[in-house]
């Protein structure tokens, strides 16, 4: 009487619940992965954003500092570069008498809070009230401070 005997090696396959448990474990180290993407480029974005508004305040005091009068006014005279923060957006602009000229115009996609919102770089002088700005995005946020010598300063993105 001969016995069939069953070659190991015929059963090569891997079962249903083997393959789900991969791609159960695939899933979850792929959103993780995602998870950290996103908080990185929100992290990226605050900072990028407060290195940008940062640039067009010290331009707006380097202007007052140099007495940079825009043609535009005219025969009135400069009395400084007013930056003016709305939700979003912050306005640079040249100070002449009445007559308020913009000089640069930014978007920025995190919320930016300023105390105040609108504050004057005086002409020669470039001095300032002091100022806290703050970026956040999500969980990060960043701070953008200007003191009263018209110096401006960044806070670390936390």
């Amino acid at each position: 009487m001969s016995q069939a005997t069953v070659s190991p090696t015929l059963n090569r396959g891997f079962t249903l619940v083997e393959m789900i448990v991969v791609l159960a474990i695939m899933a979850v180290a792929t959103s993780s992965g995602f998870v950290a993407y996103f908080k990185y480029r929100d992290k990226q974005e605050v900072a990028r954003s407060a290195d940008t508004l940062a640039e067009s305040l010290r331009l707006a005091h380097r202007m007052a500092l140099g007495g940079v009068k825009p043609q535009i006014c005219g025969a009135n005279s400069l009395e400084g570069y007013l930056v003016s923060i709305v939700d979003t957006d912050v306005m640079v602009s040249a100070k002449c008498g009445s007559v308020i000229t913009p000089i640069k115009t930014s978007t920025y996609s995190p919320e930016i809070v300023a105390v105040p919102s609108s504050f004057l770089f005086r002409v020669l002088s470039g001095a300032t009230s002091s100022v806290s700005i703050s970026l956040s995005k999500g969980e990060y946020a960043a701070q953008v401070l200007v003191n009263e010598s018209g110096t401006v300063t960044i806070g670390a993105t936390q």
